[in-house]
């Protein structure tokens, strides 16, 4: 999906800790929150704890967060679901997709939901 919670995390000013692959889209690392690797356990316990270590990093982004937020419209935002679910959809007819993804160096050790955003 869009990323709706991710979104309404930052309309509410809360800086926001997300998978780079599906959440880049709503959150610059650095300015509104931080992104990180899919998997990559101990960089989320890193952002997470320095964004509750450092109230005055935790402020600034919350605010740029906050003003991020409302650059999302909403025709737009149910456009790119749709196209979303379209493109799910299509992954789910072809019956050797989910299998070709998994067995390449790309796809190893990922969860199934990484596979579709």
């Amino acid at each position: 999906t869009f990323g709706n919670v991710t979104l309404e995390a930052l309309s509410s000013g809360c800086p926001s800790v997300v998978e780079k692959k599906c959440g880049d889209h709503l959150v610059e690392h650095g300015v509104n929150g931080l992104t990180c690797a899919s998997g990559d356990f101990e960089s989320f316990y890193q952002a997470t704890r320095t964004l509750v270590l450092d109230p005055q990093l935790r402020a600034r982004m919350g605010k740029k967060a906050r003003e991020g937020a409302w650059k999302f419209e909403r025709n737009i935002i149910l456009q790119q679901m749709a196209e979303n679910y379209k493109d799910a959809i299509e992954k789910h007819r072809d019956p050797t997709f989910l299998k070709r993804h998994m067995e390449n160096p790309e796809g190893r050790g990922c969860n199934m939901l990484s596979v579709f955003c």
